[in-house]
């Protein structure tokens, strides 16, 4: 209930696919998958708290190199889910492009603002030449503070 996770567009309405299994870091049978749609997003409304985020992990989807892993992609933030500021910027990056890879990243164009709301967008295709948003877990990190 402290968190709400939203996307942009679901493949499918199964239970295997939807936003929340991202945090299911121990359960590889299920994952998150947006439709084959360019700028795909999956969002995270904070709701009551605010972070300041530092770094992020992405684990990829149990399947061979060159599938639907996430290649170019940005990490925004916003107060208002109206405009948004990018905190980083991955492009052509290789770390997921794997079975159940799993990198950190630090966040390149760090803020010291909090915010509410961070998602997590496509920037390009995948590995595979669509645009699927797909993968396997999503842990951001930094400063939590409540917000009355």
């Amino acid at each position: 209930n402290e968190i709400n996770i939203t996307s942009s567009s679901l493949n499918s309405n199964d239970s295997n696919y939807q936003p929340q299994n991202v945090t299911l870091f121990d359960d590889n049978d299920k994952h998150f998958e947006s439709e084959d749609k360019p700028n795909s997003w999956l969002c995270f409304d904070f709701k009551k708290h605010r972070i300041i985020p530092t770094d992020y992990t992405i684990r990829s989807c149990p399947w061979s190199p060159n599938n639907n892993h996430p290649k170019s992609w940005v990490i925004e933030c916003s107060n208002d889910n109206k405009s948004w500021e990018t905190v980083d910027e991955e492009k052509d990056c290789s770390y997921l492009n794997g079975a159940s890879y799993s990198h950190t990243f630090t966040m390149n164009h760090q803020k010291s603002t909090e915010f509410r709301y961070i998602r997590i967008r496509l920037t390009g295709t995948t590995w595979a030449n669509h645009n699927y948003l797909k993968f396997c877990s999503f842990e951001i990190y930094g400063q939590l503070n409540y917000n009355l």
